[in-house]
Protein backbone atom coordinates (compact mmCIF):
# COMPACT_ATOMS: atom_id res chain seq x y z
CA UNK A 1 0.00 0.00 0.00
CA UNK A 2 3.09 1.89 0.21
CA UNK A 3 4.45 1.68 -3.06
CA UNK A 4 2.32 2.97 -6.58
CA UNK A 5 2.14 0.09 -9.30
CA UNK A 6 5.01 0.26 -10.94
CA UNK A 7 7.21 0.66 -7.44
CA UNK A 8 8.36 3.70 -7.52
CA UNK A 9 6.93 5.81 -5.30
CA UNK A 10 7.62 5.32 -1.43
CA UNK A 11 5.43 6.36 0.94
CA UNK A 12 5.68 6.36 4.29
CA UNK A 13 2.10 5.46 5.67
CA UNK A 14 2.16 2.67 9.10
CA UNK A 15 -1.52 1.73 9.06
CA UNK A 16 -3.78 0.86 6.47
CA UNK A 17 -7.62 0.70 7.21
CA UNK A 18 -9.85 -1.76 5.40
CA UNK A 19 -13.96 -0.50 5.99
CA UNK A 20 -16.43 -2.34 4.95
CA UNK A 21 -18.98 -0.57 5.17
CA UNK A 22 -19.98 3.18 4.16
CA UNK A 23 -20.61 4.20 8.39
CA UNK A 24 -16.97 2.56 8.72
CA UNK A 25 -15.45 5.24 6.24
CA UNK A 26 -17.53 7.65 8.00
CA UNK A 27 -16.68 7.10 11.32
CA UNK A 28 -13.08 6.89 9.89
CA UNK A 29 -12.58 10.16 8.43
CA UNK A 30 -14.73 12.07 11.14
CA UNK A 31 -12.21 11.03 13.63
CA UNK A 32 -9.15 11.95 11.52
CA UNK A 33 -10.92 15.16 10.71
CA UNK A 34 -11.27 16.22 14.40
CA UNK A 35 -7.50 14.91 15.20
CA UNK A 36 -6.46 16.60 12.24
CA UNK A 37 -4.64 13.51 10.34
CA UNK A 38 -4.55 13.16 6.80
CA UNK A 39 -6.01 10.69 4.76
CA UNK A 40 -5.13 8.60 1.45
CA UNK A 41 -7.80 6.98 -0.26
CA UNK A 42 -6.91 3.68 -2.36
CA UNK A 43 -8.81 1.68 -4.83
CA UNK A 44 -6.72 -1.10 -6.47
CA UNK A 45 -4.22 0.83 -6.32
CA UNK A 46 -3.18 1.00 -9.96
CA UNK A 47 -3.15 4.34 -11.04
CA UNK A 48 -0.39 5.93 -12.53
CA UNK A 49 -0.16 9.26 -11.05
CA UNK A 50 0.68 8.44 -7.57
CA UNK A 51 -2.41 10.16 -6.47
CA UNK A 52 -3.20 6.96 -3.93
CA UNK A 53 0.35 6.62 -2.60
CA UNK A 54 0.93 8.59 0.82
CA UNK A 55 3.59 11.42 0.82
CA UNK A 56 4.07 11.32 4.78
CA UNK A 57 2.74 9.00 7.30
CA UNK A 58 -1.16 9.57 5.70
CA UNK A 59 -3.57 6.72 7.35
CA UNK A 60 -4.44 4.61 3.99
CA UNK A 61 -8.06 3.95 3.54
CA UNK A 62 -8.23 1.21 1.27
CA UNK A 63 -11.91 0.54 -0.29
CA UNK A 64 -10.60 -3.22 -1.61
CA UNK A 65 -13.09 -4.58 1.02
CA UNK A 66 -15.92 -2.26 1.16
CA UNK A 67 -19.20 -3.50 0.40
CA UNK A 68 -22.88 -1.91 -0.04
CA UNK A 69 -25.18 -1.92 2.65
CA UNK A 70 -28.78 -2.57 1.54
CA UNK A 71 -31.57 -0.17 2.79
CA UNK A 72 -33.44 -1.25 6.15
CA UNK A 73 -36.46 -3.53 5.42
CA UNK A 74 -34.23 -4.53 1.90
CA UNK A 75 -33.55 -8.34 1.42
CA UNK A 76 -31.68 -9.94 -1.22
CA UNK A 77 -33.04 -13.80 -2.29
CA UNK A 78 -31.48 -16.05 -4.45
CA UNK A 79 -28.55 -18.21 -3.92
CA UNK A 80 -25.36 -17.18 -1.73
CA UNK A 81 -23.86 -15.56 -4.78
CA UNK A 82 -26.57 -13.77 -5.52
CA UNK A 83 -26.78 -12.19 -2.20
CA UNK A 84 -22.79 -11.33 -2.48
CA UNK A 85 -23.11 -9.96 -5.63
CA UNK A 86 -25.80 -8.01 -3.88
CA UNK A 87 -23.65 -6.69 -1.56
CA UNK A 88 -21.35 -5.56 -4.36
CA UNK A 89 -23.59 -4.10 -7.42
CA UNK A 90 -27.33 -3.61 -8.18
CA UNK A 91 -29.06 -3.00 -10.86
CA UNK A 92 -32.16 -0.96 -11.20
CA UNK A 93 -33.99 -1.19 -14.24
CA UNK A 94 -36.75 1.67 -14.12
CA UNK A 95 -33.41 3.96 -13.71
CA UNK A 96 -31.44 2.34 -16.34
CA UNK A 97 -28.46 2.56 -13.04
CA UNK A 98 -26.49 0.57 -11.37
CA UNK A 99 -25.15 1.17 -8.21
CA UNK A 100 -22.05 -0.19 -6.73
CA UNK A 101 -19.32 -0.42 -3.97
CA UNK A 102 -16.32 1.50 -4.41
CA UNK A 103 -14.13 -2.11 -4.17
CA UNK A 104 -15.60 -3.25 -7.62
CA UNK A 105 -13.25 -4.32 -9.79
CA UNK A 106 -13.93 -2.61 -13.29
CA UNK A 107 -13.61 -6.00 -15.41
CA UNK A 108 -16.79 -7.33 -13.19
CA UNK A 109 -18.56 -4.41 -13.25
CA UNK A 110 -18.53 -4.71 -17.32
CA UNK A 111 -19.43 -8.32 -16.93
CA UNK A 112 -22.27 -7.57 -14.80
CA UNK A 113 -23.45 -4.27 -16.93
CA UNK A 114 -23.33 -7.24 -19.88
CA UNK A 115 -25.40 -9.88 -17.97
CA UNK A 116 -28.19 -6.68 -18.04
CA UNK A 117 -28.36 -6.27 -21.47
CA UNK A 118 -25.78 -2.92 -20.51
CA UNK A 119 -22.35 -1.21 -21.17
CA UNK A 120 -20.24 -0.19 -19.02
CA UNK A 121 -18.56 2.84 -21.41
CA UNK A 122 -15.23 2.81 -19.24
CA UNK A 123 -12.15 0.54 -20.27
CA UNK A 124 -8.85 0.36 -19.93
CA UNK A 125 -5.96 -1.80 -20.00
CA UNK A 126 -5.84 -2.54 -15.78
CA UNK A 127 -9.68 -3.70 -16.06
CA UNK A 128 -8.57 -6.85 -14.62
CA UNK A 129 -7.58 -5.09 -11.18
CA UNK A 130 -8.75 -1.44 -11.44
CA UNK A 131 -11.94 -0.31 -9.06
CA UNK A 132 -14.85 1.49 -9.67
CA UNK A 133 -13.47 3.74 -6.88
CA UNK A 134 -10.19 4.20 -7.51
CA UNK A 135 -11.81 5.24 -11.53
CA UNK A 136 -13.85 7.76 -9.73
CA UNK A 137 -10.93 9.01 -7.16
CA UNK A 138 -8.44 9.97 -10.13
CA UNK A 139 -11.16 10.73 -12.80
CA UNK A 140 -9.96 8.01 -15.19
Amino acid sequence: HNKDWLGQIQGASKMVLFPRTTAHVSEVLKYCHSDRIAVVPQGGNTGLVYGSVPLFDEVIISMTKHRLTLPEGVSVGGTEADQQLAGSMQFNSQTNSCLCSASVILEDFQKFAASKDRIAPLDMGSRGSCTIGGNLATNA
